[in-house]
């Protein structure tokens, strides 16, 4: 974790990097959607996305091939914030940044027991 201003943001904020591990190489990331889901107060309800996709297709429409992580409000589905993402050609590891505070004033609290999830691809 290191300091908001790390990516932009104010230096009471937190800076946080959600890495994926495909466990197996692709020519470019960016032809997959990998999606986190936070529940940020505990009531198994998700609260924010981090999506990682393609940059073009989210702005325009049209494959780009550069990653971004998007931090999406799953209320209203609002952006809240953007990224450049770091995803290497031919590689198995993509590294997707959002601020902690997901929009709203940081507060850091004890930590919570770490409950994993099952990612799955539609269709």
């Amino acid at each position: 974790m290191l300091p908001g201003a790390a990516l932009g943001g104010t230096d009471t904020d937190r800076s946080l990097v959600f890495v994926i591990n495909t466990y197996g190489r692709a020519t470019n990331q960016t032809v997959n959607e990998f999606d986190i889901l936070i529940d940020n107060n505990g009531d198994g309800v998700v609260d924010f996305v981090v999506v990682g996709a393609d940059l073009g297709v989210v702005l325009t429409g049209s494959f780009n091939g550069q990653m971004a992580s998007f931090t999406i409000d799953a209320a209203t589905g609002a952006l809240i914030d953007a990224f450049f993402a770091d995803a290497p050609m031919n590689g198995s590891l993509i590294e997707l940044p959002a601020l902690a505070a997901f929009g709203r004033p940081f507060s850091f609290s004890a930590p919570q027991p770490f409950r994993s999830g099952r990612l799955t691809s539609p269709g």
